[in-house]
């Protein structure tokens, strides 16, 4: 069966990279590899004609799948009769047995003492040939392949030939040399000749090692290349390269000829979508950046707020703010995905702009995000839906989520408040689950504990059986005997409750009220809310909740922007409004340098971007597209919400 390795994308991959793979993609192999190699003939030197009864126990063994008690036998008879009659067998069985337990370095071992002390034997082939492959999975390419090019020399008419040249190519390419695995590649496509399956997968295995090469390594694989499909992938890959690094002249004259004359339908459409791709960078213009957000339907009230913080950002009300170096082109996404797709395709193929700044809602981003990472376009996402900068590597997130809010309020907890156990009281809707599942999971990885956790529906005003359940007091049991008060002894010291003010201003007093006090409360962002202090001040004393964006914070930055936006909107801006306003200024700052012409240019710029001390704290991206910024901490002390220290 051929050699299965994890298929590639179509970009270019650094050496460094695959070589960092390389591990993990031998370890998922190691199964395919031995479990289902080809049945081969295991007759050695002339048997006695009694079986050994050792020998049949271990077969035995191997039948019912008992992989470790068949070694010990074959190792026992071994031991007791190195040079008996079923030693070669043994040693050939020794060796797919180990690398089936994936102890690769025993199994060489045995193919090796094997082949040297029985040079005879009859299916010496097979068993090289299979040390071969326990070389490759135990990560020493460079002695399977001479084991392979030896193999060659001494059984150049057999049947695993192919098999052997594939090998030679897994080797090559493992090593970094494309080229030779390309050329090796070719080979056993056609000694597969007649094996459907096996040449489709050589197939597959070429075009990942194309699509892997850089220019150089194309060049001297043009030299080996005579099927005219592998000559036009070889040139579509040059094409996209030579896109990649901006030449698009040289990009066109590839994407043109293969449009031209290609026989390959599936060809001639990808060279005409890569010339469509290259006409619309040409077209890119630094000076506009692109803006969806949903300005109608029943998000717009949000979209009018982050909005409002991009164009206060721009300077256009005649604030004190500096122009930006771009213009804002602006769509609306509405709350339909085909409504917010036809935006994007209007701000990039018509517009031409640079990047888009949105969308704000999960059902739009996930389409949107998806349909910008296939047009080459960076896109700043302003949503908190799961996963969504994985789409690809244009795609970014300027927005906390609920994830980073908890991670940095556990470790608050643990590394400042000294808390260690925790009870949870959740609502049972998907943010309640999702929240209190992700605070579990942080306490744990911190070595605390979780000593209770409670749901109750949303809409829901007596809490009092849950509070029970976490170990609070009936009002009919909180006094003893002699009349004086009497309080739980409580197994946890803190009270994480992620739901909205309103809830949790109807949840603390009845806390209090059921003996449950001296606990520190924990929250999330939606705490921030004015009704908080208002209906349940003074049961929430010292309670700690992350915040995406302080409008009391002391920085003149904040200040400047809060009393700005305050003269302008008569409102104190939200944390959309303050984010809108700092993407705004960290593309002002990135595109005012000269290095940024062009999409990939402020691609680039943005993962290299140092952090940006922006109104919602520094900010700076990761390598996959999140957001690297740590939410403010706050609480409550007496009728203000100000940092906790």
């Amino acid at each position: 069966m051929p050699i299965s390795r994890k298929s590639r994308n179509r970009t270019m991959i650094p050496l460094s990279s695959i070589r960092r793979a390389m591990p993990a993609l031998v370890a998922g192999m190691a199964l395919l590899l031995f479990s289902c190699r080809p049945h081969l003939p295991l007759t050695g030197p002339e048997k006695p004609a009694e079986k050994p009864s050792l020998i049949t126990r271990a077969e035995s063994y191997e039948k019912l799948g008992q992989t470790s008690a068949a070694v010990s036998t074959y190792e026992r008879y071994l031991a007791e009769h190195p040079r008996g009659a079923y030693a070669p067998l043994s040693l050939h069985r020794l060796g797919r047995l180990y690398a089936q337990q994936e102890n690769y370095e025993k199994a060489v071992g045995s193919y090796r003492r094997l082949l040297t002390s029985t040079p005879e034997y009859p299916a010496a082939a097979e068993a090289r040939y299979e040390l071969g492959r326990a070389l490759y999975l135990k990560g020493d390419y460079h002695s399977s392949r001479e084991e392979m090019l030896r193999w060659l020399t001494l059984y150049p008419v057999h049947t695993l030939r192919p098999q052997v040249l594939l090998l030679l190519a897994e080797d090559s390419r493992a090593m970094g040399n494309l080229p030779d695995a390309f050329s090796r590649y070719l080979q056993a496509e056609t000694a597969f000749l007649g094996d459907t399956e096996s040449t489709a997968h050589v197939q597959a295995k070429i075009l990942e090692t194309i699509n892997e090469a850089d220019r150089i390594q194309l060049a001297e694989m043009m030299r080996s290349a005579s099927d005219r499909k592998h000559i036009e992938k070889i040139q579509y890959r040059m094409a996209l390269l030579y896109f990649e690094d901006h030449d698009l002249e040289k990009a066109a004259d590839l994407a043109q000829a293969l449009a031209a004359q290609s026989p390959d339908q599936k060809m001639v459409e990808d060279a005409k979508d890569l010339l469509a791709r290259i006409e619309s960078a040409r077209r890119v213009k630094p000076h506009l950046v692109g803006c969806l957000l949903p300005l109608s339907g029943p998000y717009s009230l949000y979209g009018q707020e982050v909005l409002n913080g991009m164009q206060l950002a721009l300077g256009i009300f005649g604030s004190s703010e500096q122009n930006a170096p771009f213009e804002l082109v602006i769509r609306d996404s509405g709350a339909d995905p085909e409504e917010a797709l036809a935006g994007l395709e209007q701000l990039i193929n018509d517009e031409h702009v640079i990047t888009v700044i949105g969308p704000l809602a999960s059902k739009t981003a996930a389409v949107v995000a998806a349909r910008a990472q296939e047009l080459d376009t960076p896109i700043i996402t302003l949503t908190q839906k799961d996963g969504i900068a994985e789409v690809g590597g244009w795609v970014f997130r300027n927005m906390s989520t609920p994830r980073q809010e908890v991670e940095t309020l556990v470790s608050k907890a643990f590394n400042d408040l000294r808390l260690h156990r925790f009870a949870v009281l959740f609502p049972d809707n998907p943010y309640g689950r999702t929240l209190s599942e992700l605070f579990w999971e942080q306490v744990n990885l911190n070595g605390g504990e979780v000593t209770g956790m409670e749901s109750y529906r949303p809409g829901q005003t007596d809490f009092s059986e849950q509070i029970l359940k976490l170990g609070g007091v009936a009002a009919s049991k909180t006094r003893s005997e002699d009349g004086k008060p009497t309080f739980p002894a409580l197994r946890f010291e803190a009270v994480f409750i992620p739901d909205n003010a309103q809830s949790v201003a109807m949840i603390a007093p009845q806390l209090v009220y059921h003996s449950i006090s001296g606990v520190r409360l924990l929250g999330t962002s939606l705490w921030q809310s004015p009704q908080l202090i208002s209906l349940a001040g003074d049961y929430i004393q010292g309670c700690v909740f992350p915040a995406g964006f302080y409008a009391a914070d002391a920085r003149p930055r904040t200040q400047a922007f809060v009393s700005s936006y305050q003269s302008t909107f008569m409102k104190i801006p939200d944390l959309l409004a303050a984010i809108g306003y700092d993407t705004v200024k960290f593309l002002s700052e990135l595109l005012q340098q000269g290095n940024v012409q062009n999409r990939d240019d402020l691609r680039r710029a943005l993962l290299e971007m140092h952090h940006f001390d922006g109104v919602t704290g520094e900010t700076r991206f990761r390598q996959n597209g999140e957001v690297d910024k740590a939410p403010f901490l706050l609480t409550i002390q007496g009728d203000r919400t100000v940092p906790l220290p």
